[in-house]
């Protein structure tokens, strides 16, 4: 697992992690936070097939997603369902 710390500014969350020895940055505007693709979370499923995105990440941004966005339409057993299928361990 790739170390990461998610900074929460005004207007977007920036995920800061590290990739291949040196610090990047991932930023999710926060008006965008409640989109989805289908049902599931639309920031997830991006995410997901990230390769230096982990479960506990994506399980970080969704506390983000309910927090700032509670009224959200996101199924989140689905959303969750396919991320948990896609980091086996």
């Amino acid at each position: 697992m790739n170390d990461y710390y998610i900074e929460d500014n005004e207007n977007s969350l920036t995920i800061k992690y590290e990739w291949h020895g040196s610090d990047r940055p991932y930023s999710i505007p926060k008006w965008e936070l409640g989109r989805t693709r289908g049902r599931e979370s639309e920031w997830l499923m991006q995410l997901l097939y990230k390769p230096w995105a982990s479960r506990a990440m994506l399980y970080d941004v969704a506390q983000y997603i309910i927090r700032y966005n509670p009224d959200n339409d996101i199924d989140w057993e689905s959303t969750y369902a396919i991320v948990n299928s896609h980091f086996r361990d």
